[in-house]
């Protein structure tokens, strides 16, 4: 795991484990600097496939950075207050099957998070019953808070959709 400084490829490309030019190892991350985006790249160990702008989670029984989840069932749980929310990755970057290989954007703006239908701009936001809800930003307990709603959501072709400022990722703090 290291800091990638040139990403081969679109950071939307999906690989698979047969890929023989990966473009990053697993967990690897890359900054942007022209944009202020950290991404993360990252191996669906999940049932669920990933889609655009969905919350990625790290894989419950994972040994390694990088192997992640969109399934409820195999997400790692952390405590928001008393309650299970899920540990936020990144948000997916593109369409991503089991057991392939994609990007998650980790850190800086996000112009296309997933929603539940409720979030106000300036809301934290943080993922519970495998969708993302938001709490007061003024909340005590931060633990579970991916990042900042820029916008508020608004109804869109692929779900209710938001920018948010990604600043509290689960591993944006591991490089």
């Amino acid at each position: 795991m290291s800091d990638i400084y040139r990403v081969k490829g679109s950071l939307t490309d999906v690989y698979t484990s047969s890929s023989k030019d990966l473009p990053a190892g697993l967990g690897d991350t890359y900054f942007d600097k022209g944009t202020k985006k950290r991404y993360r790249f990252c191996q669906n160990k999940g049932a669920t496939s990933w889609t655009i702008g969905v919350p990625i989670a790290p894989f419950l029984t994972g040994t390694l950075v990088g192997e992640c989840s969109f399934t409820a069932a195999t997400q790692m749980l952390i405590k928001e207050g008393g309650t299970d929310v899920t540990a936020v990755v990144g948000i997916a970057l593109g369409t991503v099957a089991t057991t392939e290989y994609g990007w998650v954007q980790e850190g800086g703006i996000c112009t296309s998070v997933v929603t539940d239908g409720n979030v106000d701009a300036e809301e934290g936001l943080y993922v519970a019953d495998n969708g993302i809800v938001s709490i007061p930003v003024t909340e005590p307990t931060h633990v579970g808070r991916f990042g900042v709603a820029a916008t508020p959501d608004s109804g869109g072709a692929g779900g209710i959709i938001c920018s948010a400022w990604l600043d509290n990722c689960f591993w944006s703090k591991i490089h």
